[in-house]
């Protein structure tokens, strides 16, 4: 489609991806990481020693940060498409941490079983999402077949 002078070109700039992105990165990676560095024996780099605080700590963040999630979905900050990312690495972190306080389970064992784990989840998380987007559409199309009902009522009076 070509454009005259007159016509001046509408670009939508939206900064949700961005927003998902550095979400995702700042809450689901960075905390989850430095966690499991200081807080796990996987480095030799222990610095906090009770296991209830290592394990309370991090199962409390990430319902902390799924809560976060569904708050700013519903404020339309986040899309509803960063739970097949969020959920899943906040699962992957917490299935390595909480389960390298057992001691006979090493590294490679944890990372082979958290990749099941993880595509488990993915997929109960996404087809949950299509889910919810199936019935946000269908509203969606009700109140604008209301609408237009509600528009040719009031033209035919």
């Amino acid at each position: 489609m070509t454009m005259n002078s007159k016509q001046k070109k509408k670009e939508v700039k939206t900064w949700r991806p961005l927003v998902n992105v550095l979400f995702t990165l700042l809450f689901c990676v960075v905390f989850p990481f430095v966690w499991w560095l200081f807080a796990t024996v996987d480095y030799h780099n222990q610095k906090i020693t009770n296991l209830a605080i290592c394990i309370s700590v991090i199962v409390i963040y990430s319902l902390l940060i799924i809560g976060l999630n569904i708050l700013l979905h519903y404020f339309k900050v986040l899309n509803i498409r960063s739970y097949n990312f969020n959920i899943p690495i906040l699962s992957v972190f917490l299935w390595i941490i909480l389960t390298s306080y057992i001691s006979k389970f090493n590294i490679y064992a944890r990372v082979g079983v958290a990749i099941a784990v993880v595509v488990v989840i993915t997929l109960i998380v996404n087809f949950t999402t299509g889910k919810i987007e199936d019935n946000m559409e269908k509203k969606a199309k009700q109140l604008e077949e209301e609408k237009l009902k509600k528009e040719i009522e009031d033209l035919n009076k």
